[in-house]
C-alpha cells in the first residue's frame, strides 16, 4: 500500500464506503501497529495488552475524526500515539493505582529537580495541562522523549524535523518553557521552595 498524506487518511476514515474505512484501518495497522507494540510492550504490557490498545485507540481516533475534533493540526500519526500512550497509562493506573509515570518512562532530563515533581499519578491532569500550554510541537517532544524515551533520532523522524540537533534544541528550549510553567504554578511553589 502506498504511503498515504494526513489528509488522505482522513477523508478515508470519514467517507462512507465502509470498504474506504477499512482501508484506513488497515493502512494504521501495518504502518503503526508497531510503534504501538513498542510503547506499549516497553512498559509492562504484554501482546494481548498491545491488540486491546490498538483498537481502543482506533476507535477513538475514528470518533475524533468523524465528529471533527481532530481536523490535522497536528501529525495524525502523532495523535494516534498519544490516544494510546493516554490509554495505556489510565489502564496502568487501573491496575496499579499506585502506578507512578517514571515506571512508564522516566524523566531523566540532567536538571529534572522542578519536572520530577510531576511525576506522580495524582498530577496527571496538571501535568497534561501544562504540556498543553507549550503547545502541539513541544507537547509531542517532552511525551515522546521523557515517558515514551525516544532517542533523539526517533523523535527527529517522527516529528519530521530537520536533524536530530534540531530536535536536541527544540527539547532544550521547551524544558525551559515548561520548568517557567512549573514554577509559576501555586500548587507547585511550596515544594519548589523545599527543593532548593
Amino acid at each position: 500500500m502506498r504511503k498515504l498524506t494526513d489528509s488522505e487518511l482522513i477523508d478515508l476514515i470519514r467517507a462512507d464506503n465502509l470498504r474506504q474505512r477499512d482501508q484506513a484501518f488497515a493502512y494504521f495497522y501495518t504502518r503503526y501497529f508497531s510503534m504501538i507494540e513498542n510503547l506499549i510492550m516497553k512498559n509492562n504490557g504484554s501482546p494481548e495488552d498491545v491488540k486491546d490498545i490498538f483498537q481502543d485507540g482506533m476507535l477513538v481516533l475514528y470518533h475524533q475524526v468523524v465528529s471533527r475534533r481532530f481536523l490535522g493540526q497536528s501529525k495524525i500519526k502523532t495523535y494516534f500515539y498519544s490516544i494510546c500512550r493516554n490509554l495505556w497509562l489510565k489502564r496502568l493506573s487501573k491496575k496499579r493505582p499506585k502506578v507512578e509515570f517514571d515506571q512508564v518512562g522516566e524523566l531523566s532530563d540532567p536538571a529534572p529537580d522542578t519536572v520530577s515533581l510531576l511525576i506522580g499519578t495524582e498530577r496527571e491532569q496538571r501535568v497534561e495541562k501544562m504540556l498543553e500550554q507549550l503547545g502541539p510541537q513541544c507537547n509531542a517532544i517532552l511525551k515522546l522523549f521523557y515517558y515514551d524515551r525516544l532517542s533523539m533520532k526517533e523523535i527527529k523522524e517522527e516529528l519530521q524535523l530537520a536533524s536530530e540537533q534540531v530536535a536536541k534544541n527544540k527539547k532544550l528550549k521547551c524544558m525551559k518553557r515548561l520548568r517557567s510553567l512549573v514554577i509559576e504554578h501555586p500548587v507547585f511553589k511550596h515544594l519548589l521552595n523545599l527543593n532548593e
